[in-house]
């Protein structure tokens, strides 16, 4: 069975990393696994352990880098090139199955060439089927734009999509309702349409791994907000020296100013051989690096820097496996993008002091939410939705893209 993975590379490579290890699994179930992604992802995926077709596609957009103002022409033309690509290597490569990580650029290309497909979603993609009890105002405002992106800038995408290439119009609850979609968030609560299946978190990571004969010191603060975030998480830092004996922190290419001496800085460590080390993390709402800690049921401090995180933030905080400091200021923030939430020291260093006099938090025992996925594609019958699947192909694709 030939499947092919495409996960979204904005700035950070949560998504490949995902992907990555769904292809693992698979690729043990004896399935024939390729991945279309930006270019940039061509690094990572093609030093993987485990070696995959690799085909690169334009893919120059993100909806936590997109322009300030919402939509614009500047910001569909480029999700057509992504679509424009993707259709090319569907129709190059005939594969059985097309994985979609989040999956809406994707499943019209799969429709349109009757090919199965399979949208692994997370955040605020399910933002307006998320079922809260009593909501606080900052919960509020942050589904409510969630709820927008998806009615809005996901639907704009759908319609301009079927009209550039001649697919088949979708809008955003045809789309929940006839596709298949894995959610590898455990707990969280939707009023599911029949195609949705929740499975643990995925805990997936890259980078060197931390040995034995590197132990923490007791009451380390681990520090990471993913492996491309941009913004400036100096100061976070410096507080969290001031409350922890030892703080570790990776800042992937970014660079910290000088750090107190209790600061260990590392480039990128893999998250998977923390897990159970540190006392305490600190980090931007991934769905990662939570799922991992998570599992430990080590305390954490998420500060989300855009919408994905913020949503994460509001799940984990309900869950009760993180706490969240900076929600409040998704009261006034209307729109997409990624910066850290404009917080004074005095609020952090409280946020810090709870989360460093916190024990254990509740745990969710496994984060093997990739080989749940890969069995659940490879049992009969669960990516074969009849109604699901488009008609006919009537354009010609232009430029089939090789793959390296």
């Amino acid at each position: 069975m030939r499947i092919l993975i495409v996960p979204h590379i904005g700035e950070t490579l949560g998504h490949v990393v995902m992907g990555l290890a769904i292809a693992d699994e698979l690729s043990r179930r004896g399935a024939d696994v390729e991945i279309a992604a930006a270019r940039r992802g061509f690094d990572l995926i093609s030093g993987w352990s485990q070696r995959y077709v690799f085909h690169p596609i334009r893919w120059d957009w993100s909806h936590n880098s997109c322009d300030a103002a919402g939509e614009s022409e500047s910001f569909y033309a480029r999700v057509c090139l992504s679509v424009q690509d993707v259709a090319d290597v569907v129709r190059h490569r005939r594969p059985d199955l097309l994985v979609g990580l989040p999956g809406f650029a994707t499943t019209q290309v799969a429709r349109h060439y009757h090919v199965p497909h399979a949208s692994i979603l997370h955040g605020p993609h399910l933002s307006p089927i998320v079922s809260l009890d009593n909501p606080d105002s900052s919960e509020r405002a942050i589904l409510k734009l969630g709820d927008r992106f998806c009615k809005t800038y996901m639907a704009k995408g759908f319609e301009i999509v079927s009209e550039r290439f001649g697919f088949s119009g979708l809008d955003y609850d045809e789309y929940l309702d006839s596709e298949t979609i894995f959610v590898p968030q455990p707990g969280l609560k939707l009023k599911a349409p029949a195609g949705l299946r929740e499975v643990p978190f995925i805990g997936g990571s890259f980078g060197p791994v931390r040995r034995e004969s590197e132990l923490l010191p007791h009451g380390t603060c681990y520090v990471t907000f993913g492996t491309g975030n941009p913004c400036d998480i100096s100061r976070v830092v410096e507080l969290a020296a001031e409350v922890f004996p030892t703080v570790l922190v990776t800042v992937g290419n970014h660079r910290l100013r000088p750090m107190p001496s209790n600061v260990i800085v590392n480039d990128f460590v893999a998250i998977s051989s923390l897990a159970g080390g540190p006392a305490a993390v600190i980090n931007h709402g991934g769905i990662g690096v939570v799922g991992v800690f998570a599992n430990s049921g080590t305390p954490q401090l998420i500060i989300p820097t855009e919408l994905d995180q913020a949503t994460m933030a509001v799940h984990a905080r309900r869950l009760g496996i993180a706490d969240a400091c900076g929600l409040r200021v998704w009261e006034t923030r209307f729109v997409l993008g990624r910066r850290m939430p404009q917080l004074d020291d005095e609020e952090i260093l409280v946020a810090l002091r709870a989360l460093a006099a916190r024990g254990t938090t509740n745990r969710f025992p496994s984060c093997n939410g990739a080989s749940e996925i890969a069995d659940q594609i490879l049992s009969q019958g669960t990516t074969s939705r009849p109604h699901e699947l488009g008609h006919a192909a009537q354009r010609q694709p232009v430029g089939v893209q090789e793959a390296f």
